[in-house]
């Protein structure tokens, strides 16, 4: 039996910009694993922006429940949520960051078990607006991929800041793509 990983990422997986999480996720497979690869949902507010490439690639995906890709061992996924966390003033609060999953349709958390991924052997998450799922599933061991000292961001502010600090000191271990990432990473304390 395959080992299975949760890879809650920012970039959906047909994202024109590839970064280091699906590159590590093509590595997963590689490995054996079987992947869950859920990216930052669709909102209503999505359709403000217009109907460009990534907006339609990421509505297909949602309508589909998700794709499959590298012989299967992949399963790609945007979800539809009423409401979502981001960097704007009432959108980044501690209880929209914990709460926008029961927001999904379908239901994301019954959408991951119906997959197989309810009890997974690692749970990755590079995106800190995905933490829900520290409650959500069961799993072996836990990673955080820091991508970018954030505080620099516009918007970003105390209340993200302290969700990140958060998650670092909660995963088991917390990896980061450059080395001058370290001061950054170090300041968060993690295990």
């Amino acid at each position: 039996m395959a080992k299975k990983i949760l890879m809650a990422c920012i970039h959906y997986w047909d994202s024109p910009l590839q970064v280091g999480s699906h590159h590590l996720a093509r590595c997963f497979v590689q490995a054996g694993f079987d992947v869950a690869y859920v990216s930052s949902p669709l909102t209503p507010m999505h359709l403000l922006k217009g109907f460009d490439r990534t907006f339609r690639e990421r509505f297909c995906n949602c309508w589909a429940g998700g794709v499959t890709h590298l012989n299967g061992a992949l399963w790609a996924y945007v979800p539809f949520a009423l409401i979502a966390p981001h960097s704007r003033p009432f959108l980044k609060s501690g209880w929209l960051l914990r709460n926008w999953c029961n927001t999904t349709l379908p239901n994301i958390k019954r959408e991951l078990l119906h997959q197989g991924f309810g009890h997974v052997d690692i749970l990755y998450l590079d995106s800190i607006f995905q933490s829900f799922w520290l409650d959500s599933i069961r799993f072996k061991k836990s990673v955080f991929r820091v991508m970018d000292n954030h505080l620099g961001f516009p918007g970003w502010g105390r209340s993200l800041e302290k969700s990140t600090q958060d998650i670092a000191t909660s995963l088991d271990a917390v990896v980061y793509s450059a080395k001058t990432l370290d001061p950054y990473v170090r300041a968060l304390k993690p295990k």
